[in-house]
């Protein structure tokens, strides 16, 4: 899939996103890619949290 770039972003409003995530784990099997994101924000810290993927085209 070299032509999608995913992007990991995440918001506390679901107005402003950040590409902020962190890789937690990384795993390949059969072909498959398993990836693990962390939010950089504590759970305690935040009211609310959101998380999306988006998929774009890198052409």
């Amino acid at each position: 899939m070299d032509d999608v770039v995913f992007k990991i972003e995440t918001s506390s409003n679901l107005r402003q996103w950040n590409e902020d995530a962190v890789i937690l784990s990384s795993t390949t099997n059969e072909g498959m890619q398993e990836i693990i994101w962390r939010d950089t924000v504590p759970i305690q810290d935040a009211t609310s949290r959101f998380m999306r993927l988006r998929i774009l085209s890198s052409e």
